[in-house]
């Protein structure tokens, strides 16, 4: 992976720095803003990977030790939903989120693999009352894992 700190000459003119393929963002929330089956679980730190600007896959972790899970094939049910806004091409991090390496991503993701929440997750999906990923935001979600 490309250190978030490789400079081009090209970009180095521009301002810009040259971003890794992939990005990782750890952030802390209260709510989603709108009910979710998940409100009673209290605040979480949510963990982000980022391609082509937009979010690949997520977890979320609770402050009851509660975990969700979401991808492009998965991006929304009774219980919360990923983020689906676009990030900057520029490097920094979004509101209060920081920037972390893909091992510490990874080590989340594993634990929410055996998450009991998944099954449930799954059975409240909101894809056909909102759209699938790409209807919604336009990219495609063919580089899926899920």
């Amino acid at each position: 992976m490309q250190n978030c700190s490789t400079i081009t000459s090209r970009q180095a003119q521009s301002g810009l720095q040259e971003l890794p393929l992939i990005r990782y963002l750890h952030g802390k929330r209260q709510s989603y803003g709108t009910p979710q089956l998940s409100d009673e679980w209290g605040c979480f730190d949510y963990y982000i990977e980022i391609n082509d600007q937009h979010v690949t896959r997520q977890v979320n972790v609770f402050e009851n030790g509660e975990i969700l899970r979401y991808t492009r094939n998965h991006w929304c049910d009774e219980y919360g939903m990923m983020f689906i806004g676009k990030f900057s091409l520029k490097q920094k991090a979004a509101r209060g989120c920081r920037v972390i390496q893909a091992d510490e991503f990874d080590k989340v993701w594993q634990r929410s693999l055996v998450s009991p929440n998944w099954e449930k997750q799954q059975q409240t999906a909101k894809i056909n009352q909102w759209g699938t990923w790409t209807e919604r935001t336009g990219v495609d979600a063919d580089h899926e894992t899920d």
